[in-house]
């Protein structure tokens, strides 16, 4: 048979270390790399100091896929020497909705914030496997039956600010919008850190604004920014979703369950947006909202999939807006 040529050789070896150094460099190799190395290293007894060391590099990992504005921005919330009194005053409750997967993500970051002791987290797990120290809630309405137990539940006793998030935020697996979703926690998170009262006009309310994400990024088959507020309009329906389907809200569409259940002006949905179920909110703003009001859309919540669970993604922002500030609790709050 032929023998390979000299020439045939060295550019077969060039072909080969180009693939690897690309291989090298690439986010997922970098990814992998430093997700073992700061998994192992958080397994430990760790200062505060190393827990804000290991946070800030989680940050890190996560922002190499974002464009670049974003990896500006992510910068500017990284974890400061020390919060504002506004917030280490307060007691803060991280409430996670859980279904399955890790959840270090979040577990570092209250870790980094809590070096005054004030922060502490609370997990609600509605998946098939038990894990310790997760509270168990029944598979029912996704995220927004797990809020809606843990303010009625806890009305009376709340801490004095409540994050919520999704279990998924910032895990190593999800895709670009999980590793959004985590930057959406370390935000908030930064944004009552450094003593802010509240985003944009309401005290008391924290959250991020939408992320501008890459042109390239597309959220059924349209780019995700382009369609923010189509999937936020008054007519707004979502009959299935993963290709399950969902039990209809009632009414439907959007604007007519908002008007009925949340607050008669729907204009307040363009105003004050939030997606993807992350926010932070005083418990003087739940407070705003009778417990009764709650545990009205509490129990549409009856249903593994519902319309319901998505059209309350879009109106978190906005009930707790329109809530009032209150200085006392309402009469009931203990009979909740």
């Amino acid at each position: 048979g032929m023998r390979p040529s000299i020439l045939s050789i060295v550019l077969l070896w060039v072909l080969l270390c180009g693939v690897v150094e690309a291989w090298a460099k690439s986010p997922a190799y970098g990814s992998r790399k430093g997700s073992s190395r700061v998994g192992n290293a958080a397994l430990g007894r760790v200062s505060p100091q190393q827990a804000k060391q290991l946070a800030l590099e989680r940050y890190r990992l996560k922002s190499r896929t974002l464009s670049s504005p974003e990896k500006r921005r992510h910068k500017l919330h990284l974890v400061p020497p020390r919060c504002a009194d506004e917030f280490t005053n307060n007691t803060v409750e991280i409430v996670v909705s859980h279904y399955d997967g890790d959840i270090d993500y979040i577990t570092e970051l209250a870790r980094a914030y809590n070096s005054s002791g004030n922060v502490r987290l609370t997990v609600y797990t509605t998946g098939p496997r038990p894990f310790a120290n997760y509270k168990r809630l029944p598979n029912l309405g996704r995220e927004g039956r797990v809020y809606l137990h843990h303010i009625t539940y806890h009305f009376s006793k709340l801490s004095d600010i409540t994050l919520f998030t999704l279990g998924s935020a910032g895990r190593d697996e999800e895709s670009l919008l999980g590793q959004v979703k985590g930057l959406k926690v370390a935000e908030t998170l930064s944004l009552m850190c450094h003593g802010r009262e509240g985003t944009h006009d309401v005290r008391g309310l924290w959250y991020a604004e939408v992320m501008e994400l890459p042109k390239a990024d597309r959220f059924r088959g349209m780019p995700i920014v382009k369609q923010r507020h189509k999937l936020a309009s008054g007519d707004f329906r979502l009959k299935s979703y993963h290709h399950l389907q969902l039990k209809p809200a009632e009414p439907h569409p959007f604007s007519k369950w908002f008007v009925k259940h949340v607050h008669p002006d729907f204009s307040l949905v363009q105003k004050y947006l939030v997606f993807n179920a992350i926010f932070a909110v005083h418990k003087r703003r739940i407070w705003g909202h009778s417990c009764e009001y709650y545990k009205a859309l509490e129990k549409q919540l009856n249903a593994k999939e519902c319309e319901v669970v998505h059209y309350l993604e879009r109106s978190w922002a906005a009930m707790f807006a329109s809530a009032t500030f209150v200085t006392k609790p309402y009469p009931d709050v203990h009979r909740c």
